[in-house]
């Protein structure tokens, strides 16, 4: 018997099942990168929709209760939430951008309505750029 010939053929045998197992190991944590990235996508346009209703929401209050501050308290805890939300997936821009709607929001009586929708477009753009949405 050739033992040269045994040895290439289990050689080759070994060789195959290591380019194998690490093909397939590799085939698996790009299943899992990507799953992940599916799942903090899928979070963030939660959390976007969620925080873009509720900032939304508040803009289209009337412009009496706009200004006043018995209404300030109303939508206090929602804005807050999302802006919260907000910090904990999204990026800093996107985050930035919600503070300033935020502030916007709790200075509104000294800061016309226009500053608030022009945040809030800015709020919008950068969460439409983080989601690479045109």
């Amino acid at each position: 018997m050739d033992w040269t010939i045994i040895t290439s053929v289990l050689g080759g045998a070994v060789g195959a099942s290591i380019i194998t197992a690490f093909v397939n190991w590799r085939i698996k944590v790009g299943e899992e990168r990507n799953s992940h990235t599916r799942w903090l996508r899928d979070k963030k346009i939660e959390f976007y929709s969620e925080a873009l209703q509720i900032f939304v929401g508040v803009r289209q209050q009337t412009d009496v209760d706009w200004i006043a501050t018995d209404k300030l308290n109303e939508r206090r805890d929602e804005v807050l939430k999302a802006n919260t939300q907000l910090a904990l997936l999204a990026p800093i821009e996107v985050h930035n951008n919600a503070t300033a709607v935020v502030h916007s929001y709790f200075d509104r009586a000294t800061e016309p309505r226009a500053t608030y929708d022009e945040k809030l477009h800015k709020l919008q753009k950068s969460m439409r750029e983080d989601l690479a949405v045109k």
